[in-house]
């Protein structure tokens, strides 16, 4: 007797699926589904246009708060005004190929041109390679040590680093390696008449054009993507000028060293009118190697009272710390426009990829957040970034008036470092504060850096006073004290302590000069060293020394 087959209609009848879908597809169940999706898209439109209409008041209340105090939240109005091409040192040919681009875009308009011009900061580093040595491996020397270039060991040498096999055998005669400090700086200097001599003289000549602005895209979205080539090329050639001009003081070369010093701090300040932070930075690093060759001139009494009394005159102009509150303006400007970048979606989604908070999110979770992002709320983080720069504008501001000390403002910078950085991506979505860590550097490190330069700087200026006394009297001065009731203005306070910078002449010839530096405490002009040898600057003081003879 045979086994009945199933009825495969009577199966498929049976199905929770099929009686599932067959509920479903009833009139009114379809029309119930329609309503709560309508409820939804309602209730989800009507959030968004909540979320806008709040943030664009939001904004809009503190954007006219801001107005009425005079404040400006255009990126436009902290661009360098335009010049005229014979006006601009940056304009000059050695340069203005960095940033000739095709209109409307950052191409290079001439690519050989480009590649040729940013090559040639290096050009010094590649021959010194064909003759044997590696150009800039060691350390070019610390003030703060009262340590001067050696030259042996900045030229180093690869003669024993086995060539590849095919690679073409040197085309130039190589030099015997240098047995004395002065036959090394003559070699350095040999090699820098090869390559980048020919820059330095176009640049000194230029030099004399009242104004330096290089010709950036300052129109380009998203702002993240402005590209500022200048700044490694510029890097370069002022790595250059320093050890010329160590080289230079070294074979007893004054006239021609101090020329290039004053040429070194022009590049440098080329980029002081630039509303990124980036540019702030990177004239604080090129300033401090300045300084290093302003000390070495200074330790083997080189300068002259004529070289000294400009030295004084131009350190005095500069105040790196009113600099920095200019360029956080520029900074929270920057934030505004990159909102609305952000809001009319020139800034990608994918960019939300450098937030901490959501590193471990996959690139299409990224994505779908970013879209998902109501666009209302892009205005609360203008809001949000803009306050946050505002309280750091307070308190730097604050300091530099003498309503706040410098312990004071090291714990507020720190509070609101860790206010601007959300721990969890549910913060950052609830405070708003994606735009600030994407962003933002934290206010602590910028005015770390900021002080590495303004102190030094104003260290310098003193040691020139001193020189100045030195030269006039044949001896430094035994308290600091005469020299600031002859000369007030010739002799700056610490700005961490607010006091004078500690002096003790050590002999008529030698003398220690020292801030209390990141500690804030006196440690008696302490220089305290890392694991590597080099100075640990969060630690002891910063010291500015004249060794003797």
């Amino acid at each position: 007797m045979s086994t009945p087959t199933p009825d495969p209609g009577s199966v498929l009848r049976r199905s929770p699926i099929a009686r599932f879908l067959r509920w479903s597809l009833r009139p009114r169940i379809i029309g119930r589904l329609l309503g709560v999706l309508l409820t939804v898209a309602t209730l989800v439109a009507l959030f968004y246009a909540e979320e806008r209409w709040r943030g664009a008041r939001a904004w809009e209340r503190y954007r006219a708060e801001m107005s009425a105090r005079g404040v400006r939240l255009d990126w436009e109005a902290y661009l360098p005004p335009r010049v005229a091409d014979y006006q601009n040192l940056a304009m000059t040919p050695c340069l203005a190929p960095l940033l000739d681009f095709l209109p409307g875009t950052q191409i290079a308009r001439d690519t050989n041109r480009f590649q040729e011009t940013a090559r040639r900061g290096q050009g010094s580093s590649d021959l010194a390679r064909k003759l044997g040595f590696n150009l800039g491996s060691a350390r070019h020397g610390d003030w703060q040590k009262a340590e001067r270039t050696d030259f042996i060991a900045l030229l180093g040498s690869n003669r024993h680093t086995a060539a590849a096999p095919d690679e073409p055998a040197p085309a130039v005669a190589r030099p015997a390696p240098p047995s004395t400090q002065r036959e090394a700086a003559a070699i350095l200097l040999d090699i820098q008449r090869q390559t980048v001599e020919p820059v330095f003289d176009e640049l000194r000549a230029a030099s004399q054009r009242p104004h330096c602005r290089f010709n950036i895209r300052y129109e380009y979205a998203p702002i993240a993507g402005i590209l500022l080539p200048h700044l490694a090329m510029v890097r370069g050639l002022i790595t250059n000028l320093v050890w010329r001009i160590s080289a230079e003081l070294e074979l007893g070369r004054t006239e021609e060293a101090f020329s290039d010093v004053r040429l070194a701090m022009t590049l440098a300040d080329g980029v002081r009118e630039e509303p990124f932070l980036m540019s702030h930075l990177f004239r604080l690093a090129s300033r401090q190697k300045v300084t290093q060759a302003v000390w070495e001139g200074l330790s083997r009494h080189q300068w002259t009272d004529q070289h000294l009394r400009w030295l004084e005159q131009r350190l005095a102009h500069d105040d790196f710390a009113r600099d920095l509150l200019r360029s956080l303006e520029a900074e929270r400007a920057c934030g505004v426009r990159t909102a609305e970048h952000l809001r009319a979606g020139l800034v990608t989604p994918s960019q939300l990829a450098s937030l901490e908070v959501t590193a471990n999110l996959g690139e299409a979770a990224r994505t779908l957040l970013g879209y998902c992002l109501p666009s209302g709320w892009f205005y609360f983080e203008q809001v949000n970034y803009c306050q946050t720069c505002d309280q750091y504008l307070v308190a730097v501001d604050r300091w530099q008036s003498g309503k706040m000390d410098t312990r004071g403002l090291l714990g507020a910078l720190a509070a609101l470092d860790q206010r601007a950085k959300p721990q969890t991506l549910t913060q950052a979505l609830r405070e708003h504060r994606f735009l600030e860590a994407m962003v933002l550097p934290p206010g602590l490190k910028l005015y770390g850096m900021t002080l590495e330069a303004a102190v030094p700087n104003d260290l310098a200026r003193v040691a020139c006073a001193l020189e100045r006394h030195f030269l006039a009297h044949g001896e430094y001065p035994e308290h600091l004290d005469a020299l600031a009731q002859r000369h007030p203005a010739r002799a700056p306070k610490d700005i961490l302590s607010g006091q004078s910078f500690v002096y003790r002449r050590e002999s008529p010839v030698a003398f220690v000069l020292y801030s209390v530096g990141h500690n804030l405490a006196d440690d008696g002009g302490t220089v305290v060293l890392g694991i590597r040898g080099e100075v640990d600057r969060m630690r002891g003081d910063w010291v500015w020394r004249q060794p003797r003879p």
